[in-house]
């Protein structure tokens, strides 16, 4: 399992989750907003899980303004994996 928080996509980021099974990455907003200083839009997070190769990608640290259905929906794109959101008791059997 690998865990994002507060980054912006970088190649020791990648090198953290190459090959984990289950990424938890935040998604702090979507591609069309541009790079987001400190955070992974959707897009990121789904494009990071595809390099890693990850089964599981679970969305975090999404803002309450948003629409997450949209978040998700960025992510699943180009993850090439499963994608869930992230919520209180969550758990996943690995």
């Amino acid at each position: 399992m690998c865990y994002t928080a507060d980054t912006e996509p970088r190649a020791a980021i990648e090198a953290l989750a190459d090959g984990c099974g289950v990424l938890l990455a935040e998604a702090s907003g979507f591609d069309a907003d541009g790079p987001i200083r400190a955070h992974l839009t959707a897009g990121d997070a789904g494009r990071l899980a595809a390099k890693a190769g990850a089964k599981l990608l679970v969305l975090t640290h999404l803002r309450a303004w948003q629409n997450h259905l949209w978040i998700l929906e960025e992510a699943a794109q180009v993850a090439g994996c499963p994608v869930i959101l992230a919520n209180p008791g969550l758990r996943v059997a690995l």
